[in-house]
């Protein structure tokens, strides 16, 4: 029998680690079903004819002429080839028919013709709230649409914009299975479209410890609390340290993709092997961070959450609903405040329900291909 081609189309370009590796744990899963073969697309919005993703790196702080913002803006022109150069390494090594060439939209019609069916998701590709969102994730190069699938698609956010809701409820409407990361995506898909959305797991904890482990680079520092931020946080920064302080631990800080030094202030940009490698060897986490704290239950440590408060701030449902859903609480920095009277967190129950819906997940995700590619 003919191996069926499935074609992935998520953030998979980033350097952003929960982003990469999300997309790497979906495409290993699904390959383990036999007759399948997952290929992740390199395809990346443009902007007149220039990629979107990294427009920030170059364009961001030029808003504002400081003597900060323009040492920040020549480290991040600096950094920025060094950053990718790493997270092209971890493509090349382990994406499954990843082309070093983006994928435009003006090739998706020959993409579509090479896949048997295409998988959209993880990650906020459904958030219209991003600049890297187009029609794209919803699939619309797609024509036959028994070939459309979403799993654990992220809205990013509780609503969809109002001029958005009649373009997403009809590319919505187009799919033959859809399934969602949060559960108020539920609700947006039922009212947008009528449809029933599964509520599923984010592909990274689809995959054990002991595969990550495969791909981590331990650390040369053994005992240290790890500060993961995708938004930087005096108040945060300020909790780790009296955290770390209270139990003689040194602090490891890590802002997105950036390593901060002893001055705070970013020194080296972490590529995916060693960002996993300072999560499982950490002490304690704290973050801000959506896969934060999905591979802080990964790795099954002690962790303490703050949230957004920025411009992401609209994205913190996404943070409040992965701890209810493992029925996770009283993790908040601003609900704890002393450190001698922490009760461990019940790993054997996060464990049994995380294999419970692991494997509710995975069920949904196989089908759902199965009724597509037969």
């Amino acid at each position: 029998m003919r191996e069926k081609k499935i074609g992935i189309l998520t953030f998979s370009y980033s350097s952003n680690p929960g982003s990469v590796l999300q997309a790497y744990s979906l495409q290993q899963n699904i390959s383990k079903k036999e007759g399948l073969k997952a290929h992740i697309i390199n395809y990346q919005k443009t902007s007149a004819g220039k990629p979107v993703i990294g427009k920030t790196v170059f364009f961001g702080p030029l808003k504002k002429w400081t003597p900060r913002l323009i040492i920040e803006w020549i480290a991040r022109i600096i950094a920025h080839p060094v950053r990718m150069h790493r997270y092209e390494k971890f493509f090349n090594r382990h994406y499954c028919g990843f082309s070093r060439k983006p994928v435009t939209r003006d090739d998706l019609n020959q993409i579509e013709k090479r896949y048997d069916c295409f998988v959209v998701g993880s990650d906020q590709v459904w958030n219209y709230g991003s600049c890297n969102v187009d029609e794209t994730y919803f699939l619309d190069f797609v024509n036959d649409n028994k070939k459309k699938i979403s799993y654990a698609a992220s809205f990013g956010q509780s609503r969809v914009p109002e001029n958005k809701i009649d373009e997403a409820k009809k590319l919505i409407s187009d799919f033959a299975a859809v399934s969602v990361r949060e559960r108020y995506g539920v609700e947006i898909v039922s009212e947008l479209s009528g449809k029933k959305a599964e509520w599923v797991l984010d592909p990274s904890l689809l995959t054990d410890k002991e595969e990550y482990r495969k791909l981590e680079k331990a650390p040369a520092r053994k005992k240290y609390v790890f500060v993961y931020l995708r938004e930087d946080s005096k108040e945060i920064t300020e909790y780790a340290k009296k955290l770390a302080e209270f139990h003689n631990l040194e602090v490891v800080k890590v802002v997105k993709h950036w390593m901060y030094g002893k001055n705070d202030r970013p020194i080296y940009a972490v590529g995916p092997e060693k960002w996993l490698g300072y999560m499982d060897n950490a002490s304690y986490i704290v973050t801000n961070s959506f896969h934060g704290i999905c591979f802080s239950i990964i790795f099954e440590k002690e962790f303490f959450v703050g949230l957004l408060k920025k411009v992401s701030v609209v994205t913190n449902p996404r943070i409040s609903e992965v701890l209810k859903l493992f029925e996770i609480e009283g993790r908040y920095i601003d609900e704890i405040y002393d450190f001698s009277k922490i009760t461990p967190l019940d790993y054997v129950r996060i464990n049994e329900n995380k294999e419970t819906r692991k494997r509710q997940s995975i069920e949904y995700l196989y089908n759902a291909i199965e009724r597509s590619v037969n």
